[in-house]
């Protein structure tokens, strides 16, 4: 499989764990790519990162071979958004209904739509608002994150572990 992560810190991360699972990470954005090289596209937790999110569900569906199949995974209920979403760099979260129509006018076509991670995800949620308010009100977080182009770009890192140990179990629990 491949991955792509624009963010450089993130890839130098990414860099050393993927390939012990078979993989490669390219520090680069779907702008490179072949058109029509991929079977299957994932992206998970992602598409709300991107400002322009029209444009860059067209070039995914650009990339698949006829009959490819995307797996997409980005927070639900705009309603929702909070400080956590700020904090991280999103630009928005995904009513069902509005999702379905960008990926449809995108091209995507047998779309699919599940909503996951309820009720403990709305606990989690909540628990995550409050520590990341606190967070946005803190000097230093201010001026190291100042714009949501700048937060996007550290959400990657910021559940990176330093520790070895750990940085094994993250390995495991999450391999693909």
């Amino acid at each position: 499989y491949l991955g792509l992560e624009p963010d450089r810190e993130s890839f130098l991360v990414a860099s050393q764990r993927i390939p012990a699972f078979g993989g490669t990470v390219l520090n680069t954005t779907t702008d490179t790519l072949t058109e029509g090289g991929f079977d299957l596209l994932t992206s998970f937790e992602v598409i709300e990162h991107i400002a322009d999110d029209a444009t860059e569900l067209r070039r995914w569906a650009h990339l698949l071979k006829p009959g490819g199949m995307m797996i997409l995974s980005t927070p639900a209920w705009q309603h929702r958004f909070g400080a956590a979403d700020e904090l991280v760099g999103h630009h928005r979260r995904y009513d069902p209904a509005h999702l379905r129509q960008l990926l449809e006018t995108a091209g995507f076509t047998d779309v699919r739509i599940t909503h996951f991670g309820m009720p403990i995800g709305y606990a989690l949620e909540a628990a995550r608002n409050l520590v990341s308010a606190r967070r946005l009100r803190s000097p230093s977080a201010q001026a190291e994150t100042a714009s949501n182009d700048e937060r996007s770009a550290a959400s990657g890192r910021m559940l990176q572990p330093s520790r070895p140990m750990v940085a094994v179990a993250s390995q495991v629990a999450t391999y693909p």
